[in-house]
C-alpha cells in the first residue's frame, strides 16, 4: 500500500512548525497561508471568531488525483477526536481492493 501522509493547515509555515515539534506528528505539514486555495478548493475553509481557518477534515486522494474518502468534522471543534489510525488503514484497504 503506497501512501504518503500530509497535513495541510491554514497557518504560517513558522507557527504550524512549532505546534508539529510540540505535537510530535510524524508527517509534513504544508502551509496553505495566506490565501487558503486548497483549503476552499477542497471546501474546509471555517471562521473561528475573526480568523479564518479550516475545519479539521481527512481526505484519501489516488495517485490520479480522485478524492476516495473524505470526512469533514463538523462542527468545527478543536477537542474533537481525530480519526484512529486503524479507521484510515482499513479505508485504505478497501480503497485498494476496489482498485
Amino acid at each position: 500500500m503506497q501512501t504518503e501522509v500530509l497535513g495541510i493547515t491554514a497557518f504560517s509555515p513558522w507557527s504550524q512548525l512549532a505546534w508539529a515539534k510540540t505535537m510530535g506528528l510524524p508527517f509534513p505539514l504544508l502551509s496553505d497561508f495566506p490565501n487558503l486555495t486548497t483549503i476552499k478548493a477542497y471546501d474546509v475553509e471555517t471562521q473561528m471568531g475573526s480568523v479564518t481557518t479550516a475545519k479539521r477534515a481527512y481526505f484519501i486522494i489516488d495517485k490520479s488525483g480522485v478524492v476516495r474518502f473524505k470526512r469533514i468534522m463538523h462542527p468545527f471543534n478543536p477537542d474533537a477526536p481525530f480519526l484512529t489510525n486503524q479507521v484510515l488503514f482499513e479505508e485504505l484497504q478497501r480503497i485498494n481492493k476496489g482498485l
